[in-house]
């Protein structure tokens, strides 16, 4: 028996060992809780962007409105893993630029002149702009991919300012409701010691009982939604459940800054130019534009030529093998057709985006306005018009001119004064916040290495 068959075979064989192999990787939550609290969270290793040049965070030390962005684009698990969507992006667009694989045959038959050996070994020769359509299709995924990431880290970002401004208004509110609670307890004792004098009634006695109960509930409830916020944060950071985070400026007053808006003319321009999910959008569509002109291009006969051989006891014959596949019933059009409505939904997804960002970005524009009309409001009028009555409250309490109860009824109003400053102080800065996001601004330097390190936007 003649071997070029048996080295036909081997040569087949010849690829395999390049082949990879599937190992198993079980997944065990138990595993993964351990690995993530033996991570040392008090020390992150991010490099932070800062006048005096980069930085290592040091969460014990206090993380400023920067460093908690940049510890949240680290660590956050939902970042990292939308970030690994690249190297499936990558691996397409590699699969993309390879030619198809040879297809070998080999037959064996009976013929007159004893037993006949047929090989041959066809390539199938690419149609007209289909190797083109299908790596541009794979870059346009990758980079679609990659703005996808780019815009779900942009959102981290929003939320994370969010965040950190409940977390720091909360604080405040709880401080707030601390004072009042301690001021009412010693209103209480004071009316207790009028009743044992009598120079108070009952009723006194009672009302001052009350006020004190729905401080201290007050104060429990401040105190709830201050640790709720601070959850919130940690979970948004990646950090451990009831992990003790500390910020800077904790328990002081909000800085208030009032930030400069965009003319009204320029918000369409920018929101179009730097909203990651609006070229994550485009990037789809051009997407969708090559994946039609592959599918167009399968339209026509598949053709794959290559050599052939064959050999019978007396003569070994070389020739040139051919296959062509007849596009009688299939000419792709079912294919075509999808193809061609993926990329009008392609478009029109685009237009309802943007139509949807610039409306809001038109709103917040205007609630920005709004807001700092209203914290100018307290700073200027309501503010100091309400400190000269309480000062004013406090020296009749010491003269005894007021009551104790008429006091407390009064000091409720200031407290209410104070509360309703920092909710509109607080909602001034969300709404800047919202603003900066809808129009793909930042208050800092991020940096422009978007996501080729696993920080994510700081380099």
């Amino acid at each position: 028996m003649s071997r070029w068959p048996v080295t036909a075979l081997v040569l087949l064989a010849a690829g395999f060992p390049g082949c990879a192999s599937y190992r198993a990787k079980p997944l065990d939550p138990f595993v993964e809780l351990a690995a993530d609290s033996q991570r040392d969270h008090d020390l992150v290793h991010v490099q932070v962007p800062s006048p005096q040049g980069p930085h290592t965070v040091v969460l014990d030390d206090g993380l400023d409105e920067v460093e908690t962005v940049a510890v949240a684009l680290t660590l956050n698990p939902g970042l990292q893993e939308q970030r690994l969507a690249i190297g499936e992006a990558d691996a397409a667009l590699i699969t993309a630029g390879l030619w198809p694989n040879p297809t070998v045959g080999v037959g064996v038959r009976d013929g007159r002149a004893g037993i006949l050996y047929d090989a041959d070994i066809l390539f199938a020769l690419l149609r007209p702009g289909e190797r083109s359509a299908k790596r541009a299709a794979a870059q346009a995924h990758q980079q679609a991919t990659t703005a996808g990431i780019v815009a779900a880290e942009w959102d981290m970002v929003a939320d994370i300012r969010r965040a950190r401004v409940a977390v720091l208004t909360a604080a405040l509110i709880a401080s707030t409701a601390v004072e009042e609670t301690d001021l009412r307890a010693r209103a209480f004792s004071l009316v207790q010691r009028q009743h044992d004098l009598g120079e108070a009634r009952d009723l006194d006695i009672a009302t001052a009982s009350w006020e004190l109960g729905e401080a201290k509930h007050e104060q429990r409830q401040a105190e709830s939604e201050l640790d709720l916020a601070r959850r919130n944060l940690d979970r948004l950071m990646g950090l451990p459940a009831d992990y003790d985070l500390r910020l800077t400026g904790f328990g002081e007053p909000l800085p208030m800054s009032y930030s400069e808006l965009p003319s009204v003319a320029d918000l369409d321009a920018a929101v179009s130019e730097h909203r990651w999910d609006l070229k994550q959008l485009r990037a789809e569509y051009d997407q969708s534009e090559h994946e039609l002109r592959l599918v167009v291009a399968k339209q026509y006969p598949q053709v794959s030529l290559g050599p052939s051989l064959s050999r019978d006891k007396d003569a070994t014959s070389f020739g040139l093998g051919a296959s062509i596949e007849l596009p009688i019933f299939d000419r792709n059009q079912g294919g075509i057709r999808a193809a061609d409505t993926k990329r009008e939904q392609a478009r029109a997804a685009y237009r309802v985006a943007l139509h949807d960002l610039i409306s809001r970005a038109h709103a917040m524009r205007a609630q920005v306005a709004r807001g700092a009309i209203d914290v100018e409001a307290y700073r200027t009028d309501i503010l100091p018009n309400a400190e000269r009555a309480n000062a004013m409250l406090d020296r009749a309490l010491a003269s005894h001119d007021v009551s104790v109860l008429d006091y407390l009824a009064q000091r409720r109003r200031w407290v209410q004064t104070r509360l309703g400053y920092l909710h509109a102080a607080a909602a001034y800065q969300r709404a800047c916040i919202d603003l900066d996001a809808v129009l793909g601004r930042s208050p800092f330097d991020l940096g422009t290495n978007v996501t080729s390190a696993p920080e994510g936007l700081l380099p």
